[in-house]
């Protein structure tokens, strides 16, 4: 009696061993998970432009290296004394001296700008429109025109009342619309009833 007690209280600890294991291993592939979605969106992430100073700062802070007057590591202390000097020099420039580090900001705003811009039309290529969005932009100037001083807020809750006021017939319109968009790029199509719940 006393043995099966015991090879139960085992099998029990056992289980419970197995699922804790089961339970960490989850865990553990979701942190690793989120990290991968981080890294992925911190490298999508489009950095700030550098400023003309900034710009200067660096090369200050490489010809340090190569000269030697930075230590290997570099200090915080012997970086910041560096920094203070470069930023005491950029400010005693000349308009003519400081140029070539204004066009290369500007270059760089022009560069990460038109990367911005790629991203967002990107973004929006990707976005589809549901048939309420179709529906939205028809009749939102139309309403608009009609009510010019209602707030935008209280114009989208019109948009919004008369969308779901509007009958299946009517918004079978706007499910075919957002159904040629989603079939021009190969994605799966909405039936009418699907559409009637959005919004």
């Amino acid at each position: 009696m006393k043995a099966r007690i015991k090879a139960a209280a085992k099998r029990a600890r056992d289980k419970q061993r197995k699922e804790r294991a089961k339970e960490e291993e989850r865990a553990k592939e979701a942190r690793a998970k989120a990290r991968a979605r981080a890294k992925a969106k911190q490298a999508a992430r489009i950095p700030r432009a550098p400023q003309p100073q900034n710009l200067y700062i660096k090369v200050a802070i490489a010809e340090a290296r190569a000269s030697g007057k930075l230590p290997t590591p570099a200090t915080r202390e012997a970086l910041n004394n560096i920094f203070l000097e470069a930023n005491k020099r950029f400010k005693e420039l000349t308009p003519a001296e400081r140029q070539p580090y204004i066009d290369r900001a500007a270059a760089a705003k022009a560069e990460l700008d038109a990367r911005r811009a790629k991203q967002a039309e990107e973004r929006k290529a990707r976005a589809l429109a549901s048939p309420y969005n179709v529906f939205f932009k028809e009749a939102f100037p139309a309403i608009r025109a009609t009510n010019p001083g209602l707030k935008p807020t209280e114009l989208t809750a019109k948009v919004a009342e008369r969308w779901r006021s509007m009958p299946e017939a009517a918004r079978h319109k706007y499910v075919e619309i957002a159904n040629a968009e989603r079939r021009a790029r190969g994605h799966k199509l909405l039936a009418s009833a699907a559409a009637v719940a959005q919004h």
